[in-house]
């Protein structure tokens, strides 16, 4: 039976200890999926983005200056947007406007 060699128990554990102290210099208390930002690192920029931060930043500014997709430890746009409320109503205008225009055309052309 698997469960009671000791040989085997002996190996799993010293796999995990290997994995564990790989994981150390991170100082994460949880595990994460690879492809999702630990909320505990505590230089998740540094861990996450490198030396990308501030270009991603001021992407960000120009793509989504009102913040509107955001999650926890995610890239806030640089420098936040001071009229956020305004940008975003030009936006919704923008969006209703538009959607009025496909409508008229594809109802009544």
């Amino acid at each position: 039976m698997p469960d009671t060699d000791q040989s085997a128990i002996d190996i799993a554990k010293s796999w995990l200890q290997r994995l564990l102290n790989a994981a150390a210099p991170t100082k994460s208390i949880v595990g994460a999926y690879l492809n999702y930002i630990d909320p505990y690192l505590q230089d998740w920029q540094l861990m996450y983005y490198r030396d990308h931060w501030d270009r991603l930043r001021e992407i960000k500014s120009k793509w989504d200056p009102t913040w509107c997709f955001r999650f926890p430890q995610g890239i806030p746009p640089n420098p936040p947007c001071p009229n956020a409320a305004a940008s975003r109503i030009k936006s919704l205008y923008f969006v209703v406007s538009l959607t009025l225009v496909v409508s008229f055309k594809f109802f009544y052309a």
